[in-house]
């Protein structure tokens, strides 16, 4: 069954003609900080996590003239002093453009996912159970309508509460998670 429907979406994909820019594969670069709120041990906890990388790959589908769908798989690494947390997970995002008319395409768009995050601290480590995390987009692609390549930048914020069991005698921890990520796309359309 499996087989049976990537086939029809490939060749979906193949049969359309190249201005209707149907579908398309997209990855991104990008700088994103993470902050947590939370308790460790019944301690309450704020702090920044600081800076790090994200990287992220997409197939997307365009739905209807300005309406596209994503299916985006995305990582983020952050470490600051002696803490490292990483996140990681598989989201659909649902994005409108707003037409100028010209070769800037503005969007916004909303993500609903799973994500699953691991944090080191002071030498200890956890990994927490996936977790529904949703997101909120808005970003701008260069596009010439000629042209099967876009390049854009995109800006998400992503908030979820997770919980862990950290160090090797457990010490129950959760945290409130808001991350924003800024990142330079690059989309190649079929």
């Amino acid at each position: 069954m499996k087989v049976k429907s990537i086939a029809t979406a490939l060749l979906l994909a193949a049969a359309c003609p190249p201005s209707a820019k149907a579908f398309y594969v997209e990855g991104g670069l990008g700088f994103a900080s993470a902050k947590f709120d939370g308790t460790v041990g019944g301690v309450n906890y704020n702090r920044i996590s600081g800076n790090g990388a994200s990287s992220s790959l997409s197939i997307g589908w365009r739905l209807a003239e300005y309406l596209r769908g994503e299916i985006e798989s995305f990582s983020f690494t952050s470490t600051k002093d002696d803490d490292t947390f990483s996140a990681g997970g598989l989201v659909f995002k649902m994005l409108a453009d707003i037409p100028t008319g010209g070769i800037a395409t503005p969007y916004v768009g909303l993500g609903a996912g799973l994500m699953a995050q691991e944090v080191e601290r002071d030498y200890m480590a956890s990994k927490s159970k996936v977790k529904y995390m949703p997101q909120y987009i808005a970003g701008i692609m260069f596009d010439p309508k000629d042209w099967k390549v876009g390049v854009g930048l995109e800006y998400r914020y992503m908030t979820g509460d997770f919980a862990y069991e950290l160090g090797h005698n457990p010490i129950k921890t959760n945290m409130d998670t808001d991350m924003r990520d800024f990142a330079v796309k690059v989309r190649y359309t079929f």
